[in-house]
């Protein structure tokens, strides 16, 4: 393989985006790329993915078609789908460091090292022969922006603003469910809905939001994303990044599952006592979350736990940074 002369160690990523499965890892990734020491460049493999091409574009991230032909220090794969001895080849190709971000194939030695927020495998990872292996919710990606709403806004005795979000696509179309439920509740609220930007149902929303007795705003794309969240007084979202960027600035939430996985990370969180999971009752969720004391409760663990250390364990763990810094 071809070499050039470099003047930054290279880490290239690969992850997916799309309308069915939203741009969560895609988003963290970018977070990743964004915090690199000034030593190290982050580069992303885009292949024929249009959407995650023009969603790079729009941060300022370096992309490229494929896999390229110059020598690579790390290359980082989060949760994609299609392996299909992918990791194989690129570590036949590179001879460099591979890192796996939620991935669940322990018997996968060509892969140096992994990081879960939860094992979603029925596997036992310490039992395999992966050389590296971290596990923990403390691993949760926040993006440094969020870092100056901290303490921003204070636990109120009363829910009067929410924040609803279902990810970048919200495929179940779950906000609509949501502002239906809350078309039955007389109190007045004032409800914040975040539409996705790879959302199909965006006429929908805005036509269940007008039918709505409360006081609704939609926003696609909000650059004010973060002092939303901190001004809410509880969110409705799913469980991924969403939930720990909350549980970062101190927003209590209800949570939903879009799919099976989701549903047992969703269980998982809840015996966490970090959120209320509304399984199939939306209703009894919400009763939870009015009550005061559980809702503090829930900020207390959440702020415990989401410290926005993520990333810097991460680039410790994988040998960006070195350990001892």
């Amino acid at each position: 393989m071809n070499s050039i002369k470099k003047s930054k160690k290279i880490v290239l990523l690969k992850s997916y985006g799309s309308e069915k499965d939203g741009f969560g890892h895609i988003s963290r990734c970018i977070s990743l790329i964004k915090t690199l020491p000034a030593d190290w460049r982050g580069i992303f493999v885009v292949n024929n993915n249009k959407i995650l091409e023009k969603y790079l574009l729009k941060y300022d991230i370096d992309f490229i078609y494929d896999f390229p032909s110059y020598n690579i220090d790390i290359i980082i794969i989060d949760q994609f789908k299609k392996d299909v001895g992918l990791t194989k080849k690129l570590k036949e190709i590179y001879r460099c460091p591979i890192v796996r971000l939620d991935y669940f194939n322990y018997t996968n030695y060509n892969v140096d090292t992994i990081i879960n927020l939860f094992n979603h495998s029925d596997k036992n990872p310490l039992q395999s022969r992966i050389a590296n292996y971290y596990e923990g919710l403390e691993f949760a990606i926040i993006a440094p922006r969020f870092s100056k709403y901290l303490d921003k806004f204070k636990p109120v005795s009363n829910i009067d603003k929410l924040l609803v979000m279902m990810g970048g696509s919200d495929p179940g179309l779950i906000t609509c469910k949501i502002l239906n439920f809350f078309s039955r509740y007389s109190k007045q609220l004032h409800i914040d809905v975040i539409i996705g930007p790879l959302s199909s149902f965006e006429n929908e929303i805005r036509k269940q939001a007008l039918q709505s007795s409360h006081n609704i705003k939609l926003y696609k794309n909000p650059t004010e994303l973060p002092h939303l969240m901190a001004n809410a007084h509880m969110a409705i979202s799913g469980c991924g990044t969403t939930f720990f960027e909350l549980s970062f600035l101190g927003t209590p939430a209800i949570v939903l599952a879009q799919n099976q996985m989701e549903h047992r990370f969703c269980e998982y969180l809840e015996k966490k006592e970090l959120c209320c999971f509304a399984k199939n009752d939306l209703n009894v969720a919400w009763e939870t979350m009015n009550d005061q004391y559980r809702r503090k409760k829930f900020i207390e663990r959440q702020l415990n736990i989401f410290d926005g250390k993520g990333l810097l364990r991460i680039q410790k763990a994988i040998g960006i940074i070195e350990p001892d810094k």
